[in-house]
């Protein structure tokens, strides 16, 4: 049996050309269709709905039967509809007239949805295809993906059997398939002059609308399938269609037809498009962009020239998109070096504004374009101008070092890298936050004073660098400033310490600790041992301590220490680190709570139980506000573990258990203890134990 199948290769510029493989030595061209400016998964939708052939659907179903003869296996018995299915893919006339004869429903479907008819057309065989139409086929059946009979003949590209379904009376030549494509639509995608004829001769619409407004004559262009368009324009223009209809509105978004064929990426179509009288300035309704824009975005040199050649003053007019953009701005937006060129040599404006006041300057540095930026200083853009928020495109150039270096070579921007933006940023704080230590080494090159450049809060790029834990870009500007500014604090008091601490940025931390940052309290009198030890950074708290471990016992304005701070946001781990140190005072806050009182309060069971575990318990617990029993019937009720917890404590065991010597001493200390004076029973704790049945 002959075998088929469907080979897909992706071209430039996202096209797809698609063959038929007969034995592995016929090929037979299918047709293509454009992919360009899709992304990943539309690809493969795109690819899915293109890959019907003679084979699909058939070859897998047909497997078993290839597979090879073995008589101990036991094979189902067929249905008469599989049966009548695999006749026609195997081509047996015969068979499929005899099955037929014995009353088999001739529209049964199958696992695709597919009917004989569907699947006769697909094998491509006209005789089968005549009897099944004879024989009650319904030809206008549509598939699981709304396709009908008539579609599969527009897409497999068998004339005769096209002819065929055509003939037949019920067959509705317009009918819309998948996605409300005509079979008009697939035979203009699929670049079938001849198919396009045989359906135009059916009376199908030239002017049927897909599900995106796009005609035939729109899905031949947008394919790059130049034969089909050509044949379409002059069928259209034949019929006395005014060329308005034809060329524009080919979408609900008022794209015309030059616009699609420049998104195809097939000069060939917008070599058409202009002979069939295009207006290269003609906006799309939508967003005003035209297809003079949309070639300079894309990057196609060969298409650009084919426009200008037509339209030689078009680079030099202010043609703007809804944005106020330019092609040229497209063109450096998209880094087109020769591109810009081309524009520039034919009169754009290297200084054209947008709506925003940017410059195709600005646009080239923020894709870090260097060669596109370069050519555009040459050409007299001007690196001073500033957009709407007051920045220059050395902002742009942010993340790209050598575009910035290639911008700086001006000496009139180096006085500018100190101002501010309409935010109250300097572009040196706009470096520090995205990491950039290569440009913020450049700056301070270009301009010392960059590094004390102080935000509308005061802030320097090193409280910004400290703040996201850019810790390379505190490295350079440490090397820079050295000790000028690493203490310098903004409009909180808060120095660039305090934000690496907040953020727990160890590195950040270690370099200002290193390079002699000190401790100095913030607007709340909270330090960096305060920041750290609240945010769970154990690694930064124990730096501070090892450096600074006179701020121990710091206390903000509500009296709470680090320790308090640990506690009251359930970091375990820094409190029983804090607990270690022997300088760590038990202190009470200004709501007169020791760590204990507060984590009972918050219900910090996990922050209790650091407490309950360390050696400092009894301590602690000593302490506590409304006293020991007070507390410990609010652990009974509140935190049963952390009861059991403290009890354990108070049971020491010496010797081992075989040892004549091992004792249990037990300390009853805390369990058996009034309340106050007044209470005569010493029972209070193991009262309420009782109620709550605390085992």
């Amino acid at each position: 049996m002959s075998k088929k199948h469907l080979v897909i290769e992706e071209g430039p510029n996202g096209s797809v050309a698609m063959s038929e493989i007969s034995n592995g030595t016929e090929q037979v061209e299918l047709g293509h269709t454009n992919l360009a400016g899709m992304d990943t998964p539309q690809r493969r939708r795109k690819l899915t709905s293109i890959s019907m052939n003679s084979s699909e659907g058939s070859e897998a179903e047909v497997a078993g039967e290839e597979s090879g003869d073995d008589s101990d296996k036991i094979t189902p018995k067929r249905s008469k509809a599989q049966q009548l299915k695999d006749a026609i893919m195997s081509g047996d006339i015969s068979e499929v007239e005899n099955l037929l004869n014995q009353k088999i429903d001739v529209n049964l479907s199958d696992g695709f949805g597919r009917s004989p008819l569907h699947n006769a057309v697909l094998k491509g065989i006209p005789s089968i295809v005549d009897i099944l139409l004879k024989s009650g086929a319904d030809v206008n059946k549509k598939d699981d993906r709304e396709d009908s009979a008539v579609h599969y003949a527009a897409r497999v590209g068998n004339p005769q059997v096209l002819t065929l379904i055509l003939s037949n009376p019920e067959c509705d030549v317009n009918l819309k398939g998948s996605s409300l494509n005509s079979p008009l639509h697939i035979a203009a995608s699929l670049n079938k002059p001849d198919l396009c004829q045989i359906l135009l001769e059916y009376h199908a619409n030239p002017n049927s609308q897909e599900e995106n407004g796009k005609s035939p004559l729109g899905r031949a262009v947008e394919s790059g399938a130049a034969n089909s368009a050509k044949y379409l324009f002059e069928h259209m223009k034949g019929l006395g269609i005014p060329s308005d209809t034809i060329l524009y509105n080919q979408d609900f978004d008022g794209t015309t037809l030059l616009h699609l064929a420049v998104d195809s990426g097939f000069s060939q179509v917008v070599e058409l498009c202009l002979e069939n009288g295009a207006l290269i300035r003609q906006p799309r309704r939508i967003d005003r962009t035209t297809a003079f824009h949309m070639a300079c975005e894309q990057g196609s040199t060969a298409i650009v020239q084919l426009l200008v050649q037509y339209d030689p003053k078009i680079s030099k007019i202010l043609l703007v998109n809804a944005e106020g953009i330019t092609p040229l701005h497209q063109a450096a937006l998209s880094n087109s070096h020769g591109i810009a060129e081309i524009l520039i040599n034919n009169g754009a404006d290297v200084n054209a504004r947008t709506n925003e006041n940017r410059t195709p300057l600005m646009f080239a540095a923020k894709r870090g374009g260097v060669d596109t930026v370069r050519l555009l200083l040459e050409k007299g853009a001007d690196p001073t101008l500033k957009d709407i928020d007051g920045r220059t495109a050395v902002y742009d150039a942010i993340g790209y070092p050598m575009t910035a270096e290639v911008i700086l070579e001006d000496p009139k921007l180096d006085p500018m890298l100190t101002e501010k933006d309409l935010t109250g940023f300097s572009v040196a704080h706009y470096a520090a936050k995205s990491g950039d230590a290569k440009s913020m080494s450049l700056f301070l090159e270009h301009n010392k004073a960059v590094g004390s450049t102080v935000s509308d809060q005061l802030d320097t790029p090193l409280h910004v660098a400290a703040k996201y834990g850019t810790h390379e870009v505190v490295r350079v500007i440490l090397e820079k400033q050295g000790g000028k500014i690493i203490n310098a604090q903004n409009s909180r008091n808060r120095t660039a310490l305090h934000l690496a601490c907040s953020g727990g940025h160890y590195k950040a931390a270690i370099l200002l600790l290193d390079k002699g940052a000190t401790i100095e309290r913030d607007q709340n009198n909270r330090t960096a041992l305060h920041e750290a030890a609240q945010n769970g950074a154990k690694k930064v708290v124990e730096k501070v301590i090892s450096k600074h471990s006179h701020c121990l016992n710091y206390v903000d304005d509500d009296k709470n220490t680090a320790l308090h701070l640990a506690v009251k946001n359930c970091r375990s781990e820094i409190i029983h680190l804090l607990l270690s140190l022997r300088k760590q005072e038990i202190l009470k806050n200004t709501s007169n709570q020791t760590i204990l009182d507060l984590a009972v309060q918050l219900d910090d069971s996990a922050g209790a139980m650091a407490i309950a575990q360390h050696d400092r318990w009894r301590e602690i617990l000593e302490s506590c506000t409304h006293g020991v029993t007070n507390m410990m019937k609010k652990l009974c009720v509140k935190m049963p573990d952390v009861t059991e917890q403290i009890f354990d404590n108070c049971i020491e065991i010496e010797g081992e258990k075989v040892s004549q010597e091992h004792k249990i001493k037990y300390d009853l200390g805390v369990i058996l203890r009034k309340s106050s004076p007044e209470v005569k029973s010493s029972l209070e704790i193991l009262e309420v134990i009782a109620d709550n049945r605390i085992e």
